[in-house]
C-alpha cells in the first residue's frame, strides 16, 4: 500500500524521522509527554488482602440479607464471614506480590508485602481458634510460606524477607497436631 505524505502513518517513516521541518522531529519532550499514561502504580499487599476481605465481607453480608445461601464450593461456616476459597487465591498471590512489592517499590515494598503476608496469617490463627479453618487453606499457607522463602532467597535484594517468612511459619507451626507435621491428619 502506497502511503501519500499527508497520511498519519507517513510522519513515522524511517527515512522522515530525522528530515524535514522542526514539527517533523520527534522530540524527547513529545515522547516523555506520549509515554506518561504507562506509568505503573507500585503494588501492595497489605492494601491488596484487606480489599479482599472487605469485599468478602460486603458480599456475604448482601448475600444474607438476601437470603442467598453463599456460592462457596468451601461452604463457610455461619460464624465465618471469611469466605476460605476467596483468602486461599489471595494465599496463592503472595509470592507474586513479594517480588512486585519488593522491585516496584524500593523504600517501602518489603513491608507492604509483609504487612499483607501478616494479616493472612492472622486470619488463618483466627479461623484455626474458631474452629472453621479448612484443612486447604493450612495447606495452602504453608505452600505459599514455602514459595516466599524461596524467592526471597533467590533473588538479591529481598534476602532479609526470609526473617518474615520464619516468623509466618513459627506462629503457623503452632497450629499443627501435636508430635506431626500435618494439620487435623
Amino acid at each position: 500500500m502506497n502511503r501519500q505524505h499527508g497520511d498519519s502513518f507517513s510522519s513515522l517513516h524511517p527515512s522522515r524521522l530525522n528530515a524535514g521541518s522542526d514539527e517533523d522531529d520527534l522530540r524527547p519532550l513529545e515522547l516523555e509527554k506520549f509515554f506518561s499514561w504507562l506509568q505503573v502504580c507500585p503494588t501492595d499487599y497489605g492494601k491488596f488482602v484487606l480489599d479482599a476481605l472487605a469485599r468478602m465481607i460486603k458480599t456475604k453480608q448482601g448475600d444474607e440479607s438476601q437470603g442467598v445461601p453463599s456460592s462457596s464450593s468451601s461452604s463457610p461456616a455461619p460464624s465465618s464471614s471469611i469466605d476460605q476459597d476467596v483468602l486461599r487465591q489471595c494465599i496463592r498471590l503472595s509470592s507474586s506480590f513479594l517480588l512486585t512489592d519488593s522491585t516496584m517499590n524500593a523504600e517501602t515494598g518489603i513491608q507492604t508485602w509483609s504487612t499483607g503476608m501478616n494479616r493472612v496469617v492472622d486470619i488463618v490463627l483466627a479461623l484455626d481458634k474458631k474452629d472453621v479453618l479448612e484443612v486447604e487453606t493450612m495447606t495452602e499457607v504453608s505452600r505459599a510460606c514455602t514459595e516466599c522463602w524461596t524467592a526471597a532467597g533467590a533473588f538479591p535484594g529481598i534476602a532479609d524477607c526470609r526473617t518474615h517468612v520464619r516468623d509466618f511459619g513459627i506462629k503457623l507451626k503452632k497450629l499443627l497436631d501435636p508430635g506431626s507435621d500435618s494439620y487435623k491428619g
